[in-house]
């Protein structure tokens, strides 16, 4: 019997935890979807991640807290940028963020802004589901947009996270 609100698996607890390691390009602000590959796994206690596609594989079915924070920088001429970010459950994506900052000023963003944000999720889940994490830019139509990596200190700027708090 678990004690202390702990949930009793005959494994391990899902946890998982991984981070994109290099910034990326190329990521467009005309309101297209872009799966974000989170390459870097910093845990993954039932090995459901995998960093070559960007999905996580339910292994145990429950419910689950889902977070991702991004970091995401228009590239000149910095026009005003509106973005979601999607958590996309078996392909079909589910918006839970938006930028904080969507609607200001024209020509905000200089070459060394970034727009960080967060969501975060509690969904059931069930044994094979597919989980990913999806963003999609307005208002940067002629160019194209990064995402933010690890910076040298090795802080990770953008994640994306998980773990079951309930057994279903």
């Amino acid at each position: 019997m678990a004690t202390n609100n702990a949930i009793n698996l005959p494994g391990p607890t899902p946890v998982f935890s991984t981070a994109l390691s290099s910034t990326v390009f190329n990521v467009t602000g005309s309101g297209t979807y872009y799966q974000v590959l989170f390459d870097t796994v910093i845990s993954d206690t039932v090995s459901g991640y995998d960093n070559t596609t960007g999905v996580y594989t339910v292994k145990t079915a429950g419910t689950y807290f889902l977070t991702s924070h991004i970091t995401y920088g228009p590239n000149a001429p910095y026009n005003p940028l509106l973005l979601y970010i999607y958590m996309s459950i078996n392909g079909v994506p589910f918006q839970f963020g938006l930028s904080p900052l969507s609607g200001l000023v024209a020509n905000y963003y200089g070459p060394n802004d970034w727009l960080s944000f967060e969501g975060s999720i509690i969904v059931p889940l069930s044994v094979g589901n597919t989980i990913s994490v999806t963003v999609q830019g307005y208002g940067e139509t002629s160019d194209n947009d990064g995402i933010l990596g690890a910076l040298p200190s090795v802080v990770y700027q953008t994640t994306f996270s998980g773990f079951m708090i309930a057994q279903v």
